[in-house]
């Protein structure tokens, strides 16, 4: 769930229905392999944590806190850099293009 304007809003269900291993392999076909796949159109990076949720979009840094929203354009690549070590614990061996 995401709080949001005093709310938990859903962001999933779940259900106990048993999942096939054949259930995943159209979705993972398209996710890794189409050009129209979101995760081949752009940089994408999240993280769920304790007190905040970040999410990163090719260079716009959104991270979520129970006081609100922040967003910034990450127009340098050191400050791309510095989101990625600073909210995701990932740090490039190049800089980022």
């Amino acid at each position: 769930q995401l709080y949001l304007r005093g709310d938990w809003q859903s962001l999933y269900t779940f259900t106990l229905d048993e999942a096939q291993p054949s259930d995943y392999q159209m979705m993972n076909f398209f996710y890794s392999q189409s050009p129209e796949s979101p995760f081949r159109q752009q940089r994408i990076c999240t993280r769920a944590a304790p007190d905040f949720r970040a999410s990163l979009v090719d260079r716009e840094l959104k991270i979520r806190r129970a006081d609100g929203t922040t967003t910034a354009q990450l127009t340098a690549d050191a400050a791309y850099e510095q989101a990625l070590a600073t909210y995701f614990g990932l740090r490039l061996p190049v800089p980022a293009t």
